[in-house]
């Protein structure tokens, strides 16, 4: 009996044992993750996530906070990896536990109804981004106030979910009481150090936002530097610059796109990336004004930018090209349209999963540039590859599975983007138009 009893109890501290192992491993598997992530080697990052998750659910459960965490830190891996189906189902599974097992921090629950917006409007569900947006906005405003930063950021989130549904007014109020926080707390802090002394105005700086992360109250000073809260003073105008021009608000979005354009130029330079967009939403702006030339410059502006950041062949870039080629058929310079309009065909046709809807949109504007010129063959062309682009998509379907019966188009298909692959059925025009009208699954 006394054998059995110590046999027993030295199998419940092996039992243990294995435990503690198991949970040490998952700790240093974490914190190497973590490390992967500040190197931004995010595929090794997601790897020694995944591992620890696995430890943590042997150890602990699928029920419990530290597994929570663990989803966190992979949905986060996932998302700066580009994997953002992968990054949504992290995020989801950690919200439902954290709503299961109950969570006392309702600010922090407010986050992780943020990671799972911001994961919804990446995959562009947009209709179930506004739904966590809406719970973000709900338990910020109860634990913070409705002053609050982190408020005003759940405000941005839900205006721009509200923009891609088409609820414009609505969205311009979001964006309105956004940026109306931001601006608040601006001033707060410009009042905060010109009040304080010069010798003592860095230090008092230090206090404020101690004191500001540890209440977190609508009066305390922001814990933010001047120049990151005037970066989100920029963004509130710029969102709401956009939502009144698609509301046809075209004088407010001139002034207000104006006046985030200003701010962004004082705070990266005129030769910053950053100021692209505002540039381009110029751009629509007087186009819709019917200032032509005007429009042409802003476009122009944005072009050089996002060339210089991200490559001549980037996919922004050919969305500048685009709104180019539209003001110069309006400007009656046909030639210029046309060379416009071709190049933001190429860049397209470039990507391994070119958009339909993009491409079709290139082909009218040739169309309607060639038109113009008096060239109707060459618009009647572009205007036919237009409308084959945008059949229904089970004609389309059948027209993949046709051409799939093919050996080019089985090569193209598994090569996925190789640009030999699309010269190879070159020869056939419109079966490369059929076959890049699709999304291509993964590979595998």
């Amino acid at each position: 009996s006394a054998s059995s009893s110590s046999s027993s109890s030295r199998g419940c501290g092996g039992d243990g044992g294995d435990r503690r192992r198991q949970s040490l491993r998952a700790s240093v598997l974490t914190d190497l993750g973590k490390a992967l992530l500040m190197h931004k080697e995010y595929g090794a990052a997601v790897e020694r996530f995944a591992a620890a998750l696995a430890l943590r659910r042997a150890t602990v459960g699928e029920e419990h906070r530290w597994t929570a965490h663990l989803y966190h830190l992979l949905g986060a891996a996932h998302d700066l990896a580009g994997q953002r189906h992968e990054g949504r189902l992290m995020h989801e599974r950690k919200l439902a536990i954290r709503e299961k097992i109950g969570f006392a921090d309702v600010a922090k629950m407010g986050d992780e109804y943020a990671h799972v917006a911001w994961s919804c409007m990446h995959q562009r569900d947009f209709d179930a981004a506004l739904v966590h947006f809406q719970l973000c906005l709900r338990h910020r405003a109860a634990a913070l106030g409705r002053a609050h930063l982190k408020t005003a950021s759940a405000l941005n989130g839900l205006g721009k979910a509200l923009m891609e549904r088409g609820q414009y007014r609505k969205a311009i109020g979001a964006h309105e009481e956004a940026l109306a926080i931001r601006q608040q707390h601006a001033q707060q802090l410009q009042e905060e150090e010109e009040e304080a002394p010069p010798d003592a105005a860095p230090g008092r700086t230090a206090t404020a936002k101690a004191t500001a992360t540890a209440t977190a109250t609508p009066t305390a000073a922001v814990a933010a530097t001047a120049d990151a809260l005037a970066a989100q003073v920029a963004e509130s105008l710029h969102n709401l610059g956009v939502a009144h021009l698609q509301q046809g608000h075209t004088a407010q979005a001139l002034q207000l796109l104006r006046r985030s354009v200003a701010a962004k130029r004082a705070l990266y330079g005129a030769a910053h990336v950053y100021l692209a967009a505002g540039h381009n939403a110029l751009g629509k702006v007087y186009y819709r004004r019917g200032h032509f030339a005007l429009a042409v410059a802003q476009h122009e502006a944005c072009l050089r930018l996002r060339r210089a950041a991200y490559g001549p062949d980037s996919p922004a870039a050919a969305g500048s090209f685009s709104h180019l080629a539209w003001c110069h058929i309006e400007l009656e310079d046909y030639d210029r349209a046309v060379a416009c309009m071709q190049e933001c065909l190429r860049i397209r046709m470039l990507s391994p999963l070119p958009q339909p809807s993009g491409l079709a949109w290139a082909h009218t504007g040739l169309a309607t540039a060639y038109y113009k010129k008096g060239d109707y063959e060459n618009a009647r062309v572009h205007h036919e590859r237009s409308l084959e682009l945008r059949r229904p998509s089970a004609q389309r379907a059948q027209d993949m599975r046709s051409l799939l019966k093919s050996t080019s188009g089985q090569q193209l298909f598994f090569a996925h983007g190789s640009a030999a692959a699309y010269a190879a059925l070159a020869a056939n025009a419109m079966a490369v138009l059929i076959l890049l009208s699709y999304q291509f699954p993964p590979p595998g």
